[in-house]
């Protein structure tokens, strides 16, 4: 009997100690995550300063595209896919500029058009950007509304 009690005890022990160490929780808030992260993000950017984003990673609000102030900067342009420039402007405005990377071979029209219905899709009261400060785009390549863009764009 002994020996079984030897061999139970330390089995609960483990079991109970694994699933109190299961409890991992997240103490800091998202600002504090994110300047620990060490990188720069749209909201750094001063006015008429500009910076590279990795995505549009916008949102809409009755019809108008919004872009996350924490999308981070990226140091270099992508030689891939699409080069999203932005623009700080006053007033939490941006405009966007778009073009493709160096060695991309992907369609602008088409990468174009699914941001767009990307960020139709992502309400911009959605969690996920509903902490973030929000930019207003008021213009990507230098066009105001997505059908003058897509005809504009080869």
């Amino acid at each position: 009997m002994t020996l079984l009690l030897k061999m139970i005890v330390p089995l609960v022990s483990l079991c109970l100690a694994g699933s109190a160490s299961a409890e991992f929780r997240i103490t800091e808030d998202q600002d504090t995550l994110s300047r620990l992260r060490q990188r720069l993000t749209l909201e750094d950017l001063a006015i008429s300063e500009r910076g590279i984003v990795p995505s549009l990673a916008a949102c809409s609000r009755d019809g108008t595209l919004f872009v996350s102030g924490r999308n981070y900067l990226l140091e270099t342009a992508p030689t891939e896919g699409l080069v999203w420039r932005v623009k700080r402007l006053q007033g939490d405005k941006v405009t966007v500029s778009v073009t493709r990377g160096t060695q991309s071979s992907v369609s602008m029209r088409t990468a174009l058009a699914q941001s767009m219905l990307s960020a139709i899709v992502n309400d911009c009261e959605q969690l996920r950007f509903a902490s973030a400060p929000l930019y207003q785009i008021e213009s990507i390549n230098g066009e105001a509304t997505s059908a003058a863009l897509l005809v504009a764009t080869p």
